[in-house]
């Protein structure tokens, strides 16, 4: 019991690194990309504004192809 603990706390501390590595390493791809420039690194995208949101709504769907 106290080994399934541990070993489940083990893969926690993994998971949580790899994640905090897979995010270090998209800011430094981000960071390099948008070298020289003003505007921090970010690896989120903003949400959409007001008029994107109204613009998805006038334009019509896609149509699928006859095939």
């Amino acid at each position: 019991m106290v080994s399934d603990r541990n070993d489940a706390k083990n893969d926690n501390r993994a998971s949580r690194d790899a994640k905090k590595r897979r995010l270090d390493e998209a800011l430094d791809k981000a960071l390099k990309d948008s070298f020289p420039g003003s505007d921090p690194v970010s690896v989120s995208q903003p949400a959409p504004s007001v008029e994107d949101k109204e613009e998805n709504l006038i334009r019509p769907a896609p149509r699928k192809k006859a095939g």
